[in-house]
């Protein structure tokens, strides 16, 4: 990997690259069956487009950094010390929820490190974590950051009524948004019973 990045004409910043409890991770990464995917969704060269553009996105306000991998399976994302800090406290109760409930829809993380430099000092949380959407693009015709609140959570300004279709161009969208166009999320009538018992369960664990 270091001769290709070499190829690539990129500098390598001299710095500690700390990883965190790799064999908690592994097991999580075990346990959704995304081991053999993980070489392919990170492949450097595969990714070089996605490297060259990072940085550039419509995710939010937080002032945080993503990186999709180049086929949206993969994020990695910088987070704070404190959001950081929780997240290694509560590892162990993260993994066994995976281990009790492999269906759960709480967001997968695969890897937890941190980079620091000395001169001039600079530090970087960063975590590995599954896209939930993990599809293409193309595939996805409105996009929603949802928060459950109403608070100033629109995208789409004034009286003016866009089509569905029209959507699609809009970026990414917000909770009013979703309550003028969507109303609800739509879930088959055979899947709802699963659904909410794994939502009880996810929040149950949250909640603890």
């Amino acid at each position: 990997i270091l001769g290709e990045i070499k190829d690539q004409r990129y500098k390598i910043i001299d710095g500690d690259f700390i990883v965190y409890a790799p064999k908690m991770f592994e097991e999580i990464i075990e346990l959704d069956g995304m081991s053999k995917q993980m070489s392919n969704s990170l492949d450097l060269k595969k990714n070089l487009r996605r490297i060259k553009e990072a940085g550039i996105t419509d995710g939010g306000k937080s002032g945080e950094f993503f990186f999709f991998s180049m086929d949206n399976k993969l994020i990695i994302k910088t987070v704070t010390d404190s959001e950081f800090n929780i997240l290694l406290r509560i590892l162990p109760q993260y993994t066994q929820h995976f281990r009790d409930n492999p269906n759960s829809l709480i967001a997968k993380i695969y890897g937890a490190f941190t980079f620091t430099r000395e001169a001039p000092y600079e530090k970087y949380n960063l975590i590995l974590m599954k896209n939930i959407n993990g599809y293409t693009s193309k595939c996805v015709e409105r996009k929603y950051d949802l928060k459950g609140s109403t608070v100033a959570r629109n995208v789409l300004k004034g009286n003016e009524t866009y089509t569905l279709a029209e959507l699609k161009t809009k970026g990414t969208l917000k909770d009013l948004d979703f309550n003028k166009y969507e109303e609800r999320v739509w879930i088959d009538n055979l899947l709802k019973k699963e659904i909410l018992e794994i939502l009880r369960k996810d929040v149950s664990f949250l909640r603890a």
